[in-house]
C-alpha cells in the first residue's frame, strides 16, 4: 500500500515530477508532522476522523486557525488527492474537513487612541529622503484620510 514516507509521497519519483521543487520542500515538514501525529505511515490506514484530530490537535497547541488551514490542510488535501487520482488510495480523507475562522477579538477600526496617533502623525514633516512627488501625494491625502471608528458616525479630524 501507499506509505507516506520513503521518500514521502511528495517526492516520489511521479509526484516530483508534477509539483515544484518549493511546494516540496514547504509540503514535507506538513507530512512529518502528519506522520508523527499518526504514529504511522500508511496513508490508507489514514481516516477523516485522523485528519480532524490532528486539525483541532494543531489549533488546541495554539496554531492559529489561518495556518492550519492554508498550510497545514492545504498540504495534507492535495497530497491525499494525488495519491486518489493515481489509483493508491480510495478517497481522500482530508477532502471536505474544514477549519473554521477563529473568532473576531475585536472590532474591525481603531479605537480613538489609534485613530489619534494615525492623524498625528500626517501631520508631521515629512522625511528629506522621499520626493517631491511623494510628499506632494501624502500631503494631498491627508485631507481623504478616513479612519473608522467603532461607534462613531464621522472620522475624526
Amino acid at each position: 500500500m501507499l506509505a507516506l514516507v520513503a521518500p514521502h509521497v511528495v517526492t516520489s519519483a511521479r509526484m516530483s515530477s508534477a509539483v515544484p521543487p518549493p511546494t516540496v520542500k514547504r509540503w514535507t515538514p506538513v507530512v512529518d508532522r502528519l506522520i508523527g501525529f499518526l504514529g504511522h505511515d500508511d496513508a490508507a490506514a489514514i481516516s477523516r476522523a485522523d485528519i480532524v484530530a490532528w486539525k483541532d490537535s494543531l489549533i488546541e497547541a495554539g496554531m492559529k486557525t489561518v495556518t492550519v488551514r492554508d498550510v497545514y490542510k492545504a498540504g495534507t488535501r492535495p497530497i491525499l488527492q494525488y495519491a486518489v487520482d493515481q489509483g493508491d488510495l480510495a478517497e481522500n480523507p482530508a477532502a471536505g474537513v474544514k477549519v473554521r475562522k477563529a473568532p473576531q477579538q475585536r472590532d474591525k477600526g481603531f479605537d480613538g487612541n489609534e485613530a489619534e496617533t494615525i492623524l498625528s502623525a500626517t501631520k508631521l514633516k515629512f522625511s528629506d529622503k522621499i520626493s517631491v512627488e511623494m510628499a506632494a501625494a501624502r500631503r494631498w491625502s491627508r485631507g481623504y484620510v478616513r479612519i473608522r471608528v467603532p461607534g462613531s458616525t464621522r472620522s475624526p479630524r
